[in-house]
């Protein structure tokens, strides 16, 4: 796998930061400790499925910039095709 390539730090690391703020912040304003270890569980987790969730997206896109069509093995052979004129002189050939 290549990693992403990116100057802004990948989602996960943003959703783990905010998760181990909250359980900093329920430790020293609340002294709830139960809740704080809850939140604290909980990063490997998030890091995982975000980190699984970036890779999927950057693999999307990718796959949407790609070319849908492929060159054709000979090129287009359009002589058989006119330009319209004859369906002038048809009309007109009708009046």
């Amino acid at each position: 796998m290549k990693p992403i390539a990116s100057s802004a730090p990948p989602p996960p690391s943003l959703a783990s930061g905010k998760l181990i703020n909250n359980a900093v912040r329920q430790i020293h304003y609340y002294h709830s400790y139960l809740w704080a270890a809850g939140e604290i569980l909980l990063i490997p987790v998030v890091f995982h499925f975000g980190w699984r969730l970036a890779r999927k997206a950057l693999a999307y896109h990718r796959q949407t910039r790609q070319s849908k069509l492929e060159n054709p093995p000979t090129p287009p052979d359009f002589s058989g095709l006119s330009d319209g004129s004859q369906m002038v002189k048809k009309l007109e050939e009708m009046k």
